[in-house]
Order: C-alpha cells, then sequence, then structure tokens
C-alpha cells in the first residue's frame, strides 16, 4: 500500500493520511498536521511534525502511583 499511496501523491493528488505511526509519516509525507483535541497545533515538515508530536506525548504523559493502594514488591524482595 505505501507504493501505490506514493504514486497517487506523485499524480498531483492529495492524500491525506492519518497515522500514529511516525515512521511511516517521515517515510511517506512531506508535510503533516499535528492535532490536539481537534485542533491544529503545527503544519510543517513530516520530521518536525513528528518531534512536537512526541515532544508533547511526553509532556502530557501522567504517572500515577499511590503508595497506600500499592503493593511494596520489587524483584528480589521476596513480595514483602
Amino acid at each position: 500500500m505505501p507504493g501505490r499511496m506514493k504514486d497517487v501523491a506523485a499524480g498531483g493528488r492529495t492524500v491525506l493520511f492519518v497515522s500514529h505511526n511516525m515512521s511511516a509519516i517521515t517515510q511517506l509525507t512531506r508535510q503533516a498536521m499535528v492535532l490536539s483535541d481537534g485542533a491544529v497545533q503545527f503544519i510543517g515538515p513530516s520530521a518536525e511534525a513528528v518531534e512536537r508530536y512526541i515532544r508533547g506525548q511526553q509532556r502530557d504523559a501522567v504517572v500515577e502511583f499511590d503508595t497506600r493502594t500499592t503493593k511494596h514488591r520489587t524483584p528480589g524482595n521476596r513480595g514483602s
């Protein structure tokens, strides 16, 4: 399918490719758009769009750990 997409795009048509596969985006597109909650955050070169998308995902990541409800087990402590 990627070869077919390139053929269609090379024919002067616009192809809308939606994916979370960053490798495919950089390989198949020259320009990309980053959306967040339906709003456009960036439009530009694919490599830069991927970089901004990844940075945004890292910034939005939340790690939750509640020591009151999580058992304190680690490898080597025999589950105590």
